[in-house]
């Protein structure tokens, strides 16, 4: 016992004489100097995190209860469809938020943060808009959409919501709020119970998404634009048209029609 007290000690004594010498080299840098060491180090530090999330990607396979399966989208998509024939803003409400996630692969984040200008309504694209500030990376990009989509958007607006303002939350609660993460974690969960799969959560409508567009495009790149990964430079997102290809895969994907 006194034997890893003294080791313990030595090791702290050791650290701390470490960092003396770190703070002596660095005492002799330049204010420009110290600059470029930081930088360099945060560039070696990223580049291992890359490294490191790469690692535990090749890692990662897919379950059966990380995605639906088609049958699976539909089934749901009818029972929320029955509520909201039924009346009610909130089961209106959740019809449209499960068709929106799993017809474009929004993030939870990207979803609530979403507002009327960033529909096809109001910029006349097939596409959405998911801002920088609401986006996980925080870079902008656009989201094809199919034509379907836009339409239930549209008519969601119309009858439900009713506000059109550019900057008016999509998603709001029974206070008049934006909705918030919790909340809509909240709905896509009980909406998991109520239809049989208690596993379901908002991420796997992205994984969802995600599966089923991989499956049935030849563009990688593509579909990574679509998703927003942080590996895509998605600074080219302005200069880049909807390929019709692109609008072609995404309309396979229409899972909201009848």
């Amino acid at each position: 016992m006194q034997g890893r007290k003294v080791s313990k000690m030595s090791r702290r004594q050791e650290v701390r004489n470490r960092k003396r010498k770190v703070k002596r080299l660095l005492d002799r840098l330049s204010d420009t100097e110290q600059a470029e060491l930081v930088h360099q180090v945060t560039k070696i530090i990223e580049k291992q995190r890359r490294k490191r999330k790469r690692r535990r990607a090749l890692k990662m396979h897919l379950s059966g209860t990380d995605y639906l399966t088609a049958e699976q989208v539909r089934s749901i998509m009818r029972m929320l469809r029955e509520k909201a024939d039924a009346g009610g803003r909130g089961a209106a409400t959740n019809l449209m938020l499960f068709d929106l996630m799993v017809n474009t692969g929004l993030r939870s984040g990207e979803v609530v943060g979403l507002q009327m200008g960033d529909l096809p309504a109001h910029h006349g694209k097939q596409a959405i808009t998911v801002r920088a500030e609401v986006a996980k990376n925080r870079r902008s990009r656009i989201v094809a959409i199919p034509n379907g989509l836009a339409k239930r958007l549209d008519e969601f607006c119309v009858r439900v919501r009713g506000k059109r303002g550019v900057r008016t939350p999509l998603f709001i609660n029974r206070d008049g709020r934006r909705l918030q993460y919790a909340a809509l974690y909240g709905r896509i969960k009980r909406i998991g119970r109520q239809a049989g799969f208690a596993w379901l959560h908002p991420h796997v409508l992205r994984h969802t998404y995600a599966t089923a567009l991989r499956a049935k495009s030849r563009d990688i790149a593509a579909v990574q634009d679509q998703l927003g990964h942080i590996d895509i430079s998605t600074t080219k997102i302005y200069s880049r048209t909807l390929s019709v290809e692109l609008i072609d895969q995404v309309e396979a994907l229409n899972w909201g029609e009848p």
